[in-house]
């Protein structure tokens, strides 16, 4: 009774893995085979998303994001000290813990496991449409999907320029730099290419991501990086817009295209922003009588580092032309000392997004 109550014995999570590659299997010879789950568990509150729901904002002391889904192995190794028994404990021994707001990265990272496993739930969805036929019609699965899909571009901060009412918006320089620090990681560009592969051909959302690649074009595709998986992770994205944007009407290309000629708007927005917001740093902190230039130095650097997205700067430069390098050479020769920002190192060499960091 015990093990009836704690295993549903549905393969589809208890066997995933092994269930998925015979569906695989399956497939390459074009036999029938079932592989999904269970409606009655799809109804009602799975299990999965209740025993995840905890874990998935868990970092470990490495920094990777943990989470105890049955579809991903458990760590063989625990590096996390064990928490301490005794309330008093050595303060030197516990863990600094900052919010997500001040690891801009470590949230990307966060964001993308939570949007992976959204996906999953998106997945499951089109597995039981695929096998089963609803009462409805599937009419309630079909909505469910595309709350799903609508909550995921909002997690990433998608931005559409037209607006709800098909009028174009301006964007702020802030607007991208969730969705820069994502794409700036190789699970992010496969994020972004799975997305897109589930989003239907010629829908409002698949315009909308689209038009947010097509507004870096040069961040992304601007160079193929040196290592082989990261290469073909960019080649695999490229694909993929390719083919959503073959599946758009003529409205939804227009935009895309005309969204690529935005970068250097964008780019001048972010040094703009970038350069107002030192200056306002320094001065306040002059006007607090910050005894020394020392001090004025440590303040501004952990001042920038939550205000200033330095990271998008230093990877966006090998994408710059001669005018954009000097405007950077600007800000930097006025701001190396406390933000340790450098732009003569991209004029010679290209920088691989996987060393932007938080």
């Amino acid at each position: 009774m015990q093990h009836a109550a704690t295993h549903g014995n549905d393969p589809y999570i208890d066997d995933y893995y092994h269930q998925g590659s015979l569906a695989k299997k399956s497939a390459e010879t074009r036999s029938k085979y079932r592989f999904c789950p269970s409606p009655q568990r799809e109804q009602s509150s799975r299990s999965r998303n209740s025993t995840d729901s905890q874990p998935h904002l868990h970092v470990d002391a490495l920094g990777r994001v943990c989470l105890s889904s049955i579809r991903r192995p458990h760590p063989l190794l625990e590096v996390d000290p064990p928490p301490s028994t005794c309330g008093d404990g050595n303060p030197e021994q516990k863990i600094s813990e900052k919010p997500l707001e001040h690891e801009p990265m470590l949230a990307a990272r966060v964001t993308i496991e939570d949007a992976l496993c959204l996906l999953l739930d998106v997945e499951d969805i089109d597995r039981l449409l695929q096998h089963t036929q609803p009462q409805d019609g599937g009419s309630q699965l079909r909505r469910k999907r595309h709350v799903l899909l609508e909550g995921l571009a909002a997690s990433l901060q998608l931005v559409d320029p037209l607006g709800k009412s098909g009028n174009s918006v301006g964007l702020s320089p802030k607007d991208d730099i969730a969705f820069l620090r994502i794409v700036s990681l190789s699970k992010g560009r496969k994020l972004i290419s799975k997305f897109l592969q589930l989003l239907l051909p010629g829908s409002e959302l698949a315009r909308i991501v689209c038009m947010a690649i097509f507004r870096h074009l040069r961040f992304l595709f601007g160079g193929l990086p040196s290592d082989p998986e990261a290469a073909n992770t960019i080649s695999d994205l490229a694909k993929t817009v390719s083919v959503c944007v073959s599946g758009m009407d003529l409205n939804s290309l227009s935009a895309c295209l005309a969204a690529v000629a935005s970068f250097d708007a964008f780019f001048g927005l972010l040094t703009k922003y970038c350069v107002s917001k030192y200056d306002s740093i320094v001065q306040s902190l002059i006007a607090q009588n910050v005894p020394n230039a020392e001090a004025i130095g440590s303040e501004a650097a952990k001042a920038v580092s939550r205000e200033i997205p330095v990271e998008l700067l230093r990877a966006s430069l090998p994408h710059t032309d001669e005018s954009q390098k000097k405007l950077l050479l600007n800000f930097a020769q006025r701001s190396m000392p406390v933000t340790g920002f450098n732009a003569h190192t991209g004029s010679s060499a290209q920088i691989n997004p996987e060393s932007v960091r938080g």
